[in-house]
């Protein structure tokens, strides 16, 4: 029923007709609204103040249970930084995004949670992506409660580097593992992980500065489970 037809049929109630005509229009306005996901960083209000100088220590992997979990790979020597920072850096489309840190649980594999991610969907938001601190976050060595070790893996700062076969990219090492002869790179090709060995005589040149490997892999190599 129109709502301004109340002002010729009900004196009584015609000066109310414009408020009600007013109430319903809001009513169908509310319906019509389209809600906005929350961002991961909603908190934030001057991201370049919160970001300065970054140390890159690692990446995030999969995403791990039903609470927005992620897996982290981390160099153990950051790994006392991480546990007592409030902000963490994701490397996400090319730009430093900061996420505030809700929790880290490191044992047999590091996991990270952070605000606003709070299921398996949007934490593959942020797979597989570079992780930094702040430089002002890293602890002095002097004041470390866990002694660091500085002989590391020639590779494990590699972890996010594209290797590539030729011309042809092959996949990203999401991992660096430690051999008797040699180092195994890990990367995910299809859902599946290739171990490729970081050997001299396939590593044809290593771009830091591009992040990328340049191999001479051998034939079939990719094909084996």
């Amino acid at each position: 029923f129109p709502t301004h037809l109340f002002f010729f049929f009900t004196p009584t109630f015609g000066v109310f007709a414009p408020f009600l005509h007013f109430f319903f229009n809001i009513l169908h306005q509310k319906k019509t609204v389209k809600t906005r996901p929350i961002s991961p960083i909603s908190g934030l209000k001057n991201q370049k103040e919160v970001i300065g100088k970054l140390i890159s220590i690692g990446y995030t992997k999969k995403p791990h249970g039903l609470k927005g979990e992620i897996k982290l790979q981390v160099t153990e020597r950051y790994l006392e930084d991480l546990m007592n920072v409030d902000v963490v850096i994701l490397q996400i489309k090319g730009k430093p995004t900061p996420f505030f840190v809700d929790d880290i649980r490191v044992g047999n594999m590091t996991i990270g949670k952070f605000e606003d991610i709070d299921n398996p969907e949007s934490a593959m938001y942020i797979a597989n992506k570079e992780l930094f601190l702040r430089e002002e976050d890293i602890i002095p060595d002097e004041f470390r409660e866990f002694e660091v070790e500085n002989d590391g893996l020639e590779y494990e700062k590699c972890i996010g580097y594209t290797i590539f076969d030729g011309d042809n990219a092959i996949g990203v090492i999401v991992d660096v593992l430690e051999f008797p002869q040699q180092e195994m790179a890990v990367i995910e090709i299809e859902d599946r992980e290739v171990l490729i060995p970081l050997n001299v005589a396939f590593v044809l040149k290593r771009d830091d500065e591009g992040q990328k490997i340049m191999m001479a892999l051998p034939e079939g190599l990719l094909d084996l489970d």
